[in-house]
């Protein structure tokens, strides 16, 4: 069995957003001939991201649908990577504001 955890991104990132994902992590799926299990975390409104602090917080952590790689090959990474990053966003954002409506974000530290 082949686990791996892979952040698209490259990065973690706290800008309210998800940004631009890169290739390795689909084309090591897609090579594998292994599925894609998208985990989608609410935005970290607890972390000081000038002195990477964590304070304590709350987030919603989203599982969606495996996405198969079944018959893909390096050509289809573009779009694999297109359609991942849309159902991921469109989680992303209705999550975070759920969590935003259900719990007072603190105002960032200067």
């Amino acid at each position: 069995m082949i686990n791996l955890w892979v952040f698209p991104e490259g990065t973690r990132k706290n800008t309210g957003e998800i940004h631009e994902f890169k290739k390795g992590a689909f084309r090591a799926a897609i090579s594998a001939q292994l599925p894609l299990l998208p985990i989608v975390f609410t935005q970290f409104y607890f972390l000081q991201s000038k002195e990477k602090h964590l304070d304590q917080g709350e987030i919603i952590m989203t599982v969606l649908p495996p996405i198969s790689t079944e018959g893909l090959t390096a050509a289809d990474v573009p779009k694999l990577m297109a359609e991942t990053h849309s159902a991921m966003t469109t989680t992303f954002i209705s999550t975070s504001k759920e969590l935003k409506d259900k719990v007072h974000f603190p105002l960032k530290k200067d």
